[in-house]
């Protein structure tokens, strides 16, 4: 049960640009209003966007938990799919923590044992990631934790033995975002 007192965001209080939303806000609203929070897909509109990633929105909201991002999956279904997973354990007491693995969110064909693990985001990608969100929540302060997935040998983003293949797949989001090496998620300013 929810303590909405201390929630200030769009649905806990009425900021007065509710006649603004439009359609895609109030399905997000609804799926947070019914399920308990949202996941959200994020494609690319152009060649010089990102990879798709997706993300949740209402976690916070619902459960005063974190929400939760990914990123690198070409398939935003899978990555919702993923999401929704990882909500739906928290929903059933499991800790959403910096460290924790999950396994049956993802697979891999021919890998056994197949885990995603949670990983800090630096409130540095916050602005440019989950736009909603901040939208959302409006002035809760609310962290965001991504969901890695590892290479086929189990090793995660970061480690220098990562197979090559995987190495830019996913932003290494626990570092801030003026940080970051040169990459696909991380473009140079015009």
């Amino acid at each position: 049960m929810t303590d909405h007192a201390a929630c200030e965001c769009l649905l806990c209080v009425d900021y007065g640009d509710r006649h603004d939303y439009n359609d895609s806000d109030r399905d997000i609203i609804g799926s947070v209003t019914e399920y308990g929070w949202s996941a959200l897909g994020i494609g690319p509109t152009s060649t010089e966007e990102s990879p798709p990633f997706a993300y949740t929105v209402g976690l916070w909201h619902t459960m005063r938990l974190p929400e939760l991002a990914i990123y690198g999956v070409n398939d935003i279904t899978m990555m919702q799919r993923a999401l929704n997973a990882v909500a739906k354990q928290a929903q059933e007491g499991r800790v959403l923590q910096v460290g924790e693995t999950f396994e049956d969110v993802l697979a891999l064909p021919a890998v056994d044992d197949y885990q995603v693990k949670l990983s800090p985001i630096d409130p540095s990608w916050y602005d440019n990631e989950f736009g909603f969100g901040l939208w959302f929540n409006r002035t809760n302060r609310v962290r965001y934790l991504q969901i890695l997935w590892p290479d086929g040998e189990g090793r995660f983003p970061g480690n220098p033995e990562l197979d090559p293949h995987f190495a830019d797949r996913q932003p290494l989001m626990w570092m801030p975002r003026e940080l970051h090496p040169p990459s696909r998620w991380i473009r140079p300013p015009d």
